[in-house]
């Protein structure tokens, strides 16, 4: 069984073994969180879908199964 997280916080690090997680670009996001807000302050067409792209943080939930 592979587990894994969520925006790579600092709680997947202190479980054991360390959760893998997905991480965004925080920069990213924010930056386009500010740009639709000030779109929909000018009533400017806003579309409702958009994606970011992820980074794959793999830890010890998603290590190879060693068959033992």
């Amino acid at each position: 069984m592979f587990i894994a997280g969520f925006d790579d916080n600092l709680l997947s690090k202190q479980t054991n073994p360390a959760l893998t997680t997905v991480a965004q670009n925080y920069m990213e996001r924010a930056k386009l969180s500010v740009e639709l807000l000030e779109k929909m302050q000018r009533k400017e067409e806003v579309f409702h879908e958009y994606s970011l792209e992820l980074e794959l943080i793999s830890h010890g939930t998603t290590s190879s199964y060693n068959g033992a």
